[in-house]
């Protein structure tokens, strides 16, 4: 692997805490930082995981490379209960057949017919704002939160008014996940039990349909018997002539919730952060909404929404004369890659005048045979809704502080204000 380094010490960087308040209030920088320091660091605190910032290791090894590195034991530092080890955190084919599944539910054809949603959902966010009579609000609130989180609802095929108890539980879930050692089956089960017995439920209901008019559980079905949305292709969907168990099928629904929220959540919120710090940028773009989609790719890479996942090693790894043990922890550093001097010209600035092309190599969306399968619809989501806000809101500025997202791997505001008169 090439040099990226300016030390050789892979064992140097001991006082680099991810979860510490310094390192969270500039996570990304931070993280860039410890990657020109040192490839790995063995991190020991509240968990005990490696964190890996070498950028060709990250996108080369361990994008792609399932022999060596897995996500079988979780993607997050708790170890994930063998129970709960389903088929969208194994490998191979069995992964595969999960996640072909999953990719029919972001086909052109459904991408189209959620864009609809998207405009609806736009549209009636920013109407509710232009009706407030003080024309301000925290954008996080009135749309960075509600615009992912009602869409979520419209993907999965849950009613649109429970939006904030989905989102409610993918906040506490994905930060229980990653912030709370010793974690037991216990624990998740207590969280997933509630969100589990409304979306069965739902469930139940569609079963009742089709048995009341003596239908069995056939993709066919989908989108005429029943709703065109994930609730239904679960449902419905087989493997190998069986359908999928209940506890694959709410592996998959939770994995919809927390994807359907986190992400863009953060990608709004950082995105209108970064073009409203320095004006100019926002009226280049004001003025040429073609660079909206220059900006969502250069948020991604400067303001990864996810910091990075976890894999385990499958045997010890050798990495620069340290070994990590087989079955360790290991945190891939996402802005070691999209920070990387040697990939990217004045890496610490937010430049609209990066190739579109170029800029989409940026490891915000994962790699390999785990790409975010959810990665079209974000960047088409997002980029409506600023091709909406910039037409109406032209002169909106930030208006106070901006409060961090907790969590050591999520960088995101959920307290953004701003003025729109």
């Amino acid at each position: 692997m090439t040099n990226h380094y300016e030390q050789a010490d892979v064992v140097g960087a001991d006082d680099f805490d991810p979860f510490s308040a310094a390192t969270r209030a500039r996570a990304p920088k931070a993280l860039a930082e410890l990657a020109r320091r040192a490839p790995v660091h063995h991190y020991r605190g509240a968990f005990d995981f490696f964190i890996q910032s070498d950028p060709d290791y990250i996108t080369e090894v361990m994008f792609k490379d399932s022999d060596q590195w897995t996500s079988e034991f979780g993607v997050s530092p708790t170890d994930m209960p063998a129970e709960w080890q389903t088929r969208m955190l194994q490998e191979g084919p069995a992964h595969g057949q999960i996640r072909m599944i999953i990719q029919r539910g972001f086909s052109p054809r459904q991408l189209r017919r959620l864009a609809v949603a998207v405009e609806r959902i736009v549209e009636d966010l920013l109407d509710a704002m232009s009706a407030r009579r003080e024309a301000s609000g925290d954008f996080f609130t009135l749309f960075a939160m509600p615009l992912p989180a009602r869409l979520m609802c419209v993907m999965l095929g849950t009613p649109e008014r429970d939006h904030l108890f989905y989102k409610d539980w993918a906040d506490r879930f994905f930060y229980m996940m990653n912030n709370q050692p010793g974690l037991t089956s216990e624990d998740y089960l207590q969280q997933t039990r509630e969100i589990g017995e409304k979306l069965f439920r739902l469930i139940g209901e569609r079963k009742a349909t089709l048995e009341a008019a003596g239908l069995d559980r056939d993709v066919a079905r989908i989108g005429h018997e029943l709703p065109d949305d994930f609730l239904s292709r679960f449902l419905c969907e087989t493997i190998d002539g069986e359908h999928l168990p209940e506890v694959e099928i709410l592996s998959l629904m939770t994995a919809i919730i927390l994807g359907g929220n986190e992400t863009t959540m953060n990608l709004i919120g950082n995105l209108l952060w970064r073009l409203l710090e320095d004006r100019t940028r926002w009226e280049r773009v004001c003025a040429d909404p073609a660079l909206i989609e220059v900006a969502i790719e250069e948020s991604l890479r400067l303001d990864p929404p996810t910091l990075g996942m976890v894999r385990s090693a499958r045997h010890d790894i050798v990495f620069d004369h340290l070994t990590i043990p087989a079955g360790a922890k290991t945190f891939y550093n996402v802005s070691a890659v999209n920070r990387d001097p040697d990939r990217w010209e004045q890496p610490d600035e937010f430049r609209l005048d990066r190739p579109l092309g170029r800029l989409k190599h940026h490891a915000s969306f994962c790699g390999g045979t785990r790409f975010c399968l959810g990665a079209s619809l974000a960047r088409m989501e997002v980029k409506l809704a600023f091709e909406r806000i910039l037409a109406r809101f032209p002169k909106m500025r930030i208006a106070g502080e901006a409060k961090i997202a907790p969590g050591f791997n999520v960088w995101g505001k959920t307290e953004l204000p701003v003025r729109w008169d």
